[in-house]
């Protein structure tokens, strides 16, 4: 005869998603997390990225009178624009933002674009620093302003990463910044 025992509510069933399941479960759960936080500043680059084949490989940009993006082309302003009122604006634009610094001005360097964009008399030069917020890289920007043969005025403007090969899209978002803000404080043509 064959004695029955009674059963034993301890033990896990293992088609059952209890406590025998649980160390699998939390394992893959850390896994998909790490993964997460590992991608997510992937994606979130990916975002700011505009152009693949230049901000990858390219540390600096300036303005230019034939820039296909016309947010990056130099500004001219109204014949009675002066330097001084450009300084207030630089100064102003620069107060109100803390990544942004006016330093003392100094030449754009030997390699830089700007001394073939410019065919009139400079009239000015000024010098920002803008600091990246997370890992406080640097990237320089010089500012020249030329008067044109019709009395208006022209600023020209570079920005350039500090260090690295690619800047990942931020000098021509820098140059966006700051041209766009100098159209808001000063008359244009």
């Amino acid at each position: 005869m064959k004695s029955t025992s009674p059963p034993d509510h301890h033990a896990v069933d293992s088609r059952s998603t209890g406590p025998a399941k649980t160390p699998r479960r939390r394992k893959m759960l850390t896994l998909v997390l790490i993964s997460l936080a590992l991608l997510s500043p992937v994606v979130v680059m990916a975002l700011y990225i505009d152009d693949w084949s230049r901000d990858l490989t390219t540390n600096r940009a300036a303005t230019a009178v034939k820039a296909s993006d016309p947010r990056q082309r130099p500004l001219t302003l109204a014949a009675q624009s002066d330097a001084p009122m450009i300084n207030r604006a630089l100064e102003a634009f620069a107060s109100e933002r803390p990544e942004w610094s006016l330093v003392d001005p100094l030449d754009p360097p030997a390699d830089s674009p700007l001394a073939s964009e410019i065919s009139g008399k400079i009239e000015q030069r000024w010098s920002l620093v803008r600091t990246t917020a997370l890992m406080r890289y640097r990237d320089d920007l010089w500012l020249v302003a030329e008067r044109l043969d019709d009395g208006r005025l022209r600023v020209h403007a570079e920005s350039r990463s500090r260090i690295g090969k690619g800047d990942l899209g931020q000098n021509p978002r820098n140059l966006r910044e700051l041209m766009a803000a100098l159209k808001d404080h000063l008359p244009q043509q």
